[in-house]
Parts: structure tokens; sequence; C-alpha cells
């Protein structure tokens, strides 16, 4: 899962989350991106219609469902208020399977959410840590 959410501006949540997952049923896609917190009603629209932390959702949704052995997540509750954090934190952990998962956050306790080891690497040379 990329930094910025690289979705389909014409597409609809369901269709940005198809594009990984043609397999899958739509009425299937449709109830994990309500599972983690986008109305009904905005599933259709285009995703450049969509909030900030709605439009988070649907690039959750397409990473944690694509079929994959590794996850690499940057950032991935970015946009997303503190209620909204802590649905996504709890979807994301019942989604991960055994799957190896890099998380790169800046937010510590994110990570220990779930479950991670955490590394911290060091600030590069001439950067002071804040």
């Amino acid at each position: 899962m990329f930094q910025d959410d690289r979705l389909v501006e014409h597409l609809g949540a369901v269709g940005n989350v198809h594009l990984v997952l043609r397999g899958w049923l739509e009425q299937a896609v449709a109830d994990e991106l309500v599972a983690l917190g986008l109305p009904p009603q905005s599933l259709q629209v285009p995703v450049r219609a969509l909030s900030g932390g709605q439009r988070r959702r649907v690039a959750l949704v397409r990473a944690l469902l694509a079929p994959s052995h590794v996850l690499v997540l940057d950032e991935p509750f970015t946009s997303l208020d503190t209620d909204a954090k802590r649905v996504a934190t709890a979807w994301v952990r019942d989604r991960l399977g055994d799957r190896a998962t890099v998380l790169i956050t800046h937010d510590v306790a994110e990570a220990q959410a779930l479950g991670a080891y955490v590394m911290r690497l060091p600030p590069p040379p001439g950067d002071e840590e804040v």
C-alpha cells in the first residue's frame, strides 16, 4: 500500500478494489468497504468525490484483500480520524493472516496495535530526531 492512495479517480470504491480482486463478488467487496466504515451510498460514486479518509479506506481494502504473501503498508492510517483509525486497525489485524508484513509508520502505537515487532531506524546523518 502506497503512502498516497493511488486510486483510479473516475471509478467508484468497488471498481477500484475490483482492479486487484477480479474473482470477488461485488457484494463481498461492498461488505468489506462498509465494514471499514464507508457509507453504502458512497460505494459507486467516483472516488474523487470521497473524503481523504474514505479514499484511504478504499486503498486499505484494495491492499489487504489482494492476493499476496507479503504486504508493505506505508502509513496506512493517514487521513483517518481517531475512531476510523481504531476500526481500520482492527480490520487490518483481522485480515493480515500469516502474511509477512512491513509497516512503515511514524506512530509506534499503530505498529503495536497490529502486534508488530518494532524496529526504529536512526535519522539520516545531519537530521535531528524530533
